[in-house]
């Protein structure tokens, strides 16, 4: 998308180029060959970013129960290990921990609710109770505390859906592989045969589920829902630094004995986003690298609606969240210099250095030691990077450096922008009042309030999103951009502190985006505008419920749709059976269909404990909880 953006500009504002002289344009990447990531000139002032992680965790894939072990923090930083003024949490059904002060020192004690009480939230509640366990696990139920018996789910409510779900992704299918969210073909419509596994966008899922359970541990506090938010938060610490390199993500990682992972995927160790027998944390593990904006943006939701979630109840986990995203944006905030090739219509210039911000290098796919950018200037769609993955607000500043693209107009990127600015915001919210980060935060900060050279700052990347494109109807367009940009966009504004650039951000960032988005039926978007800007007015806020309520149980299979393209954005339940409805085109009607092929349903649940979290959508099944029998 950056390539493609930039030369349709380009063309437009240029004369043709030849394949024997140009320059050519760039795109930004790299480091500094033969040394460190990341060692790049510039006024930054950045440093090497966090410490390394100091967490030992469990990455095994099996059924779900405990957590893991934590570990201690990293040396990057990490915060006190008292709890004093930390709200009590529940750890199970009528259970929960509490801060508790003894010898002028403060500790966590459990203790129980009591008779006919049970834990919602920390607190010890009357005719009600939270999950301390999912529907499928052995020996758990539903339990209604009006009448002190076990029950069954229904699945005609919202939330007896919501844990049919939990139930079809952890025990019914392979959804949930190795602790990552993937879509699942089966050799049989029985669907107990695994044929193959879909895994080349699995860090955007699996961010997507853990934000769906980061919610519902905030809304509900269930003591299930934390143990899964902690699973989740040891895939993305590995996914972060099984590769070696600060602010690098593996998209999915393997434990390299594994045989189903080769089997289901054609893994191949020769392909170049293939790495195999990476030494990592004891193991050895394959993974998969070559991340694009969508890979990132999905823990960039998932792991700061997982930090607000947690407490210091869970400070080895909130640390593996600090070491994950202080990096990225580190690593995005830094000023370097670069080598680059660039191969114009099949012709290779010499390698040239060049300066950029906004780029995470990838030095294992690099080639030669180079970041390589391939450009077809009669082909515009078929660019490539190689080397790393750039979030360029206006990748015309680093274009410019080449003498035919020296006067070529801003290319303004509205989502790389807000995702951009949401980065840059996790970063600060993470670390706030915890010792150890003050250089990082006070660099980070620099760049996103003050900075003045041409990448610009926080205001100015606002206007740039300002420039946000409209959706046009069009079914075989994809969509993916407004899915990840809404996504930057809502970190941004629920994080950002600073009142002039929050105001100017909902008012010239956000509104663009909702104005566009607003009326496509997507109830992720439209509770998540809500929960920034303060509600939703009575028209978006019934048709977002509706479309959660148009969601049917499991299974979740590709089933086959018809119709011709709709001329409106369509409701969930004439739309084709996607692997994430958010992400997906709204006004496709059509689909062959596959009754082998199903679908985790996780984009049932973000939407659904989204709506919980910020009170558009009521328990439809109070007064029962998960518990163990």
């Amino acid at each position: 998308m950056l390539l493609r953006r930039f030369l349709l500009t380009a063309l437009i504002a240029l004369p043709a180029c030849s394949n024997a002289n140009p320059e050519g344009p760039g795109s930004g990447a790299g480091t500094n060959t033969g040394g460190t990531a990341g060692d790049g000139t510039g006024g930054s002032g950045l440093g090497e970013g966090a410490g390394a992680a100091g967490a030992g965790t469990s990455m095994g894939a099996g059924a779900a129960g405990g957590s893991g072990t934590g570990g201690t923090p990293g040396t990057g930083g990490g915060a006190s290990s008292s709890c004093e003024g930390a709200a009590p949490v529940c750890t199970g059904w009528n259970t929960r921990a509490v801060c508790t002060a003894q010898g002028g020192e403060t500790s966590w004690l459990e203790e129980s609710c009591a008779a006919g009480l049970g834990c919602v939230a920390g607190v010890c509640t009357a005719n009600a109770c939270s999950d301390e366990c999912r529907a499928g696990q052995a020996g758990c139920a539903l339990y209604d505390v009006a009448s002190d018996s076990f029950v069954e789910v229904q699945a005609s409510g919202t939330h007896g859906r919501a844990r049919l779900f939990e139930r079809w992704i952890h025990d019914q299918t392979a959804s949930l592989f190795f602790d990552q969210i993937v879509s699942v073909k089966y050799a049989t419509s029985s669907l107990n045969d695994v044929d193959s596994i879909y895994i080349g966008d699995s860090a955007l899922h699996t961010g997507i589920y853990l934000a769906a359970e980061s919610f519902k541990l905030a809304a509900t506090g269930s003591a299930d829902a934390r143990s899964n938010v902690k699973r989740l938060v040891e895939r993305f610490d590995g996914l972060f630094h099984v590769s070696g390199d600060p602010g690098n993500l593996a998209t999915s990682m393997f434990p390299s004995s594994d045989n189903d992972h080769k089997e289901w995927t054609n893994w191949d160790c020769n392909a170049f986003d293939r790495h195999c027998d990476v030494e990592y944390d004891g193991q050895t593990w394959d993974y998969v690298g070559d991340p694009s904006r969508d890979m990132y943006m999905g823990p960039l939701l998932g792991l700061t609606a997982a930090y607000d979630s947690l407490s210091s109840y869970d400070e080895p986990h909130r640390q593996m969240i600090r070491e994950a995203l202080v990096p990225f944006a580190v690593e995005l905030a830094r000023k370097r210099t670069l080598p680059v090739r660039l191969v114009v219509n099949g012709f290779a210039l010499p390698v040239a250095m060049r300066e950029a911000r906004f780029f995470i290098p990838e030095p294992a796919d690099m080639i030669d030691g180079a970041v390589e950018i391939s450009v077809d200037f009669n082909d515009i769609s078929g660019g490539a990077i190689r080397g790393g993955q750039e979030m360029m607000p206006n990748p015309s500043v680093f274009f410019r450096q080449w003498s035919q693209f020296s006067s070529v107009p801003d290319v303004p990127r509205a989502s790389s922008a807000l995702m951009a600015g949401g980065a840059m915001r996790a970063a600060l919210h993470v670390t706030e009042g915890v010792p150890g980060y003050e250089a990082e935060r006070a660099a980070i900060s620099q760049l996103l309030l003050e900075n003045a050279d041409d990448w610009g700052n926080g205001n100015d990347w606002i206007e740039l999103a300002s420039n946000w494109s409209d959706h046009e109807q069009d079914c075989e367009a994809t969509y993916f951009g407004a899915h990840i940009g809404f996504i930057g966009a809502y970190t941004w504004g629920l994080l950002e502190t600073e009142p002039a650039l929050r105001n100017k951000l909902l008012a010239e960032g956000l509104a663009p985006v909702w104005s566009d988005l607003g009326g496509h039926k997507n109830s992720f978007f439209s509770f998540g505008y809500g929960r920034v800007s303060g509600g939703l007015e009575s028209g978006p806020l019934s048709e977002a419920q509706d479309q959660i309520e148009q969601f049917d149980a499991p299974p979740r299979i590709r089933l086959p749709r018809s119709g011709s393209c709709a001329s409106s954005p369509v409701d969930v339940d004439a739309r084709p059976v996607y692997f994430l409805t958010w992400h997906s085109n709204p006004w496709k009607r059509s689909d062959t269909g596959n009754n082998k092929q199903t679908y985790p349903g996780h984009d049932y649940l973000v939407g659904y404990w989204l709506g919980r979290l910020g009170g558009f959508l009521n328990d439809d099944a109070e007064g029962t909880c998960l518990r163990l029998q």
